[in-house]
């Protein structure tokens, strides 16, 4: 798989405020827990968020995925394989 990100946003308006990127989920995952114990210490956690890691998603995967979803039969056939298995 490929990169992993971390959005840091505000808690009341949901709007992103940074996004880290890393190489893998444990990096990103302790990144996320060192800076959300860094904010309760610092008083800012009531104000700002992380998310849980997350894989980026390339926009050549979007579209792939936009396609498969959008042709039935991509889709049948993505189902099948899949079912195969």
């Amino acid at each position: 798989m490929g990169l992993w990100q971390v959005v840091e946003y505000e808690h009341f308006t949901a709007r992103t405020i940074k996004v880290w990127h890393f190489q893998d989920f444990n990096e990103a995952d302790e990144f996320r827990r060192d800076r959300v114990g860094l904010y309760r210490s610092i008083g800012l956690y009531e104000e700002s968020g992380f998310t849980e890691p997350s894989p980026e998603i390339s926009e050549s995967e979007m579209d792939m995925f936009t396609k498969i979803i959008e042709n039935p039969e991509f889709l049948d056939h993505v189902m099948r394989t899949f079912q195969a298995r």
